[in-house]
């Protein structure tokens, strides 16, 4: 509700002040009284578009003030138009833009003319105003339907979240199925990694490693004489004299079973000799075993028990 208007150097009007009271107010006159520019100061005040032709003139500007009451609540509402087309709106002092100048008024007042827009065209007061009639009825019904739409809603909701849900399950379990069929493929136990190692290690550097051992093999037997020799050869001339002494036959005795034992060592180097080859073949082999189990350890754990404590997982 409109209580009070102020306006000042609005077209012909040079300063007038104007209270309305509760119930109808009518104001009257003859044809070019200034009427109509009062509904225009009043339409201006509300949003409507301002113009600098509103100014009087020889002054600098106009001044409209309103005071209005909306849901309990005193508003005062300015709007000056200044000669050099300046448009400044206030609401309880306050400047404020004039398209929220536009929606607090749509509330407040009603300009009905032949070519004024009236709250009955505009499409969101038609559910307030059908909701209106019969207030009484409709009004339990309303939140009857809100309530019911509310639960609808939650529901809705609720059933989104389970299908998503059982949406996510079945992506998480193939893809369990796809890792636990990775790490299954591979067969793998523990401590391959290091055994392929050591392999590895021994594939690349197979053609020293066989040199080393066969200069090993050909210093301790192969050679005249040989290590093996002269070991052998000690044996027997401590044998012909142990005989004449205990701490003598002792010596043969150590010196004997070194000779055995070197002669173990000298054939086991020889096995391991002849087992040596290089072949491109395992080498390769070796490589993608062994990356296939690095692939393992970097996604499921960092090492081989890791590894196969996730799969039983």
């Amino acid at each position: 509700m409109i209580s009070h208007i102020s306006i000042k150097d609005f077209a012909i009007i040079d300063k007038i002040e104007i209270d309305f009271e509760n119930g109808l107010n009518i104001i009257t006159g003859e044809t070019g009284a200034g009427k109509s520019i009062i509904i225009e100061a009043v339409s201006l005040a509300l949003g409507s578009r301002a113009d600098t032709a509103f100014v009087r003139s020889g002054k600098d500007k106009a001044v409209v003030q309103m005071v209005a009451e909306l849901d309990g609540e005193d508003y005062i509402i300015t709007r000056e138009i200044s000669a050099s087309g300046k448009n400044i709106c206030k609401v309880n002092d306050e400047i404020v833009t004039l398209a929220y100048l536009n929606k607090l008024c749509k509330k407040i007042a009603d300009v009905h003319g032949q070519y004024d827009h009236q709250s009955l065209l505009n499409p969101d007061n038609h559910l307030k105003l059908v909701d209106s009639y019969h207030e009484d009825t409709i009004s339990p019904l309303k939140e009857q339907v809100a309530d019911l739409f509310s639960k609808y809603s939650k529901t809705k909701e609720e059933l989104s979240s389970i299908l998503n849900s059982q949406a996510d399950a079945e992506r998480k379990r193939d893809f369990m199925k796809f890792e636990l069929q990775e790490i299954g493929s591979a067969k793998t136990y523990v401590g391959e990694d290091e055994e392929l190692s050591q392999k590895l290690n021994l594939l690349q550097n197979s053609e020293k490693i066989y040199q080393n051992l066969s200069d090993i093999h050909e210093i301790m037997y192969e050679t005249s004489p040989s290590a093996l020799d002269g070991l052998g050869k000690s044996v027997h001339l401590l044998q012909e004299i142990d005989s004449f002494s205990q701490e003598i036959k002792d010596y043969e005795e150590e010196l004997s079973d070194s000779y055995y034992k070197l002669e173990d060592f000298i054939s086991e180097i020889r096995r391991f000799r002849d087992s040596i080859s290089f072949s491109p073949e395992a080498l390769e082999e070796t490589i993608d075993r062994l990356n296939t189990l690095d692939s393992l350890k970097r996604k499921y754990g960092g090492t081989i028990k890791k590894v196969l404590i996730y799969k039983e997982k």
